[in-house]
């Protein structure tokens, strides 16, 4: 759902980890790495991985029937998820706008990845209402 929201395009199985803390208990995800909002650099980057036959980016109602159905997530917890991300994303916005803007050495990078992040809200979470400051 976040490389979703990102537009990660470079979310592929070498970018997901599981941690054995002894080899009688359940594995665990490992903590998240190699986050990348590809679509700034690759204008109509896709996924790198299919969801249901199709590297497109998916709708909210797609990854809400993966969180339940493979994940066993109640719809409550996938709205929530929804929201949390949504609202990171919005919250630290302005941060990444200043920083392109002020000391980046090309700030026009920092506009197509708001951009991306606003079309993953409103497309892959379905927040069209819901908008990063640009």
């Amino acid at each position: 759902m976040l490389n979703c929201a990102i537009r990660n395009g470079d979310a592929h199985l070498k970018n997901f980890g599981i941690v054995y803390t002894d080899v009688t208990e359940p594995a665990t995800l490992a903590p998240v790495y190699d986050l990348v909002s590809t679509e700034p650099y690759i204008p109509k980057d896709v996924m790198a991985l299919t969801l249901n036959g199709s590297t497109n980016w998916p709708d909210r109602k797609r990854l809400t029937l993966l969180g339940q159905s493979r994940c066993d997530l109640s719809l409550q917890t996938v709205n929530r998820v929804f929201e949390r991300t949504a609202d990171a994303l919005s919250k630290i916005a302005p941060e990444v706008l200043a920083y392109f803007k002020n000391t980046a050495a090309h700030p026009d990078v920092g506009d197509r990845l708001l951009s991306a992040w606003d079309a993953g809200i409103k497309h892959s979470l379905g927040f069209a209402a819901h908008s990063i400051a640009m």
